[in-house]
């Protein structure tokens, strides 16, 4: 997971011991010049496949799980530690965390698949209680199949990252229909996007990770 928060970036991962496909969640924070490590925060032990990270309101940004969501508070960019975490939501039904996006109004989530008719959920800020599923949704948008990453670009327009071991891609989705608008190659195994304040897009790739190293990309 990846996003970007008042300078800083930060990249949501999980250890992953012998290949599985579970293990111990970190948030990162970086400094996006240097590419120094400004801060550490471990998840709770109930994270197990930190794959997408969203900005909250101000102060605040989630981490997403397959079945959970994280919120976490933010400390000031000079201190040590990130934050904490102030709450934990399930996700139940149709709704999947496989990754995440965060706009103005609301927390977008969406799942991860292979075939089918996956779609990413809209919901409002006001809206979230300990657990949610479809049935509490706003909105929802059909996605392509294997989208990894979601952000929204400064003005409003949804981007997603569709990959696997031998391709990445960008693509532009329309909200109002689900249609596909511009498409860009991007590199193989890209996960997570986000956007910085001067509209530059950040992008991570697991395709570095022990676990893919037998890529033939």
């Amino acid at each position: 997971g990846l996003s970007v928060v008042a300078g800083s970036v930060y990249v949501a991962a999980y250890k992953s011991p012998e290949g599985a496909g579970r293990g111990p969640c970190r948030l990162y924070r970086l400094d996006p010049t240097s590419g120094e490590v400004t801060g550490i925060l471990d998840l709770p032990s109930k994270c197990g496949h930190a794959g997408g990270v969203a900005k909250g309101p101000p102060g605040h940004l989630w981490v997403a799980d397959t079945r959970d969501i994280f919120e976490v508070r933010l400390d000031q960019p000079a201190s040590a530690a990130i934050g904490k975490v102030t709450r934990h939501i399930q996700l139940g039904g149709l709704v999947k965390g496989s990754y995440a996006a965060g706009s103005a109004d609301a927390l977008w989530l969406g799942a991860y698949e292979t075939h089918g008719a996956p779609r990413l959920y809209k919901f409002p800020w006001a809206s979230l209680k300990p657990t949610i599923s479809q049935e509490d949704a706003a909105m929802s948008v059909l996605m392509p199949v294997r989208v990894q990453g979601a952000a929204f670009d400064p003005a409003g327009r949804l981007w997603v990252t569709r990959s696997s071991g031998s391709f990445g891609e960008l693509v532009e989705v329309k909200l109002e229909s689900g249609a596909i608008g511009a498409r860009f190659a991007f590199p193989v195994g890209t996960e997570d996007i986000g956007f910085d304040a001067e509209g530059r897009l950040w992008t991570v790739s697991e395709a570095g990770s022990k676990r893919w190293l037998s890529w033939s990309t």
